[in-house]
């Protein structure tokens, strides 16, 4: 890492997460990929700006579209670590001027190790004034040009940290033994009810879409199995 340039290190999420929950979409961009790719396109002229795309770990147990994506990125302002690259996280948010995230929890950590934090996606903490929130990409390329943009104050992290740390309140009725032993106000959970099998055949018209995902996720064809899995 040179530091006579302006560093700047991105942290991705596995894209299923994002795209699973519709409050978490964004009119920003239509999805990561396309998004880190227009934010290096923007600076490709800027040899004093430097990305280093750090891939998130769970991406390296899969091989699929975003994958592939980054595996083609070829860009000279662009450096990306690998999932299992046993580069210290932390460690590149102190020696980096700025950090980008799609809403993963480092997002609100760069905050607390005192580094300008900006969320390109949506998060838990989003509200807790803890990261920038650019609205547009122009906002966005403005942020990063901001050679003085001071980090968000480390106490706003402190109370997200404190509701992670704790969870909430303990659950009084419902206890969590896994698939097989969970309990309900003393009574046993099975696995498999006849109504499973019922919201199956509901949801029987979404096959084709599923397998579709599932495809393009696992690289491979969607089975029975897998149906009973997710139930």
């Amino acid at each position: 890492m040179d530091p006579n340039k302006i560093n700047i290190a991105i942290f991705n999420s596995s894209e299923d997460e994002l795209k699973a929950i519709t409050e978490w979409q964004t009119p920003l961009f239509n999805n990561q990929n396309d998004a880190i790719g227009e934010l290096l396109k923007m600076f490709i002229k800027e040899p004093e700006f430097h990305f280093y795309l750090r891939v998130h770990p769970n991406l390296g147990k899969l091989d699929n579209i975003q994958i592939e994506g980054i595996r083609e990125m070829s860009y000279p302002n662009l450096t990306v670590i690998q999932p299992h690259d046993p580069v210290d996280t932390y460690q590149m948010m102190k020696a980096c001027n700025k950090v980008i995230t799609f809403g993963s929890t480092t997002g609100i950590e760069a905050t607390y190790w005192e580094a300008p934090s900006v969320l390109l996606g949506k998060s838990f903490y989003m509200l807790q004034d803890c990261v920038y929130l650019p609205n547009s990409f122009e906002t966005l390329f403005d942020l990063i040009k901001n050679k003085n943009l001071a980090p968000k104050p480390k106490s706003s992290t402190l109370r997200y940290g404190y509701y992670v740390s704790t969870n909430g309140y303990p659950s009084s009725h419902f206890d969590f033994q896994g698939l097989e032993k969970s309990s309900f106000k003393g009574h046993h959970l099975k696995k498999y009810y006849p109504s499973t099998f019922l919201f199956l055949l509901k949801y029987a018209p979404n096959i084709r879409q599923w397998s579709k995902a599932f495809k393009a996720l696992y690289h491979r064809n969607l089975s029975i199995r897998d149906f009973l899995k997710f139930n």
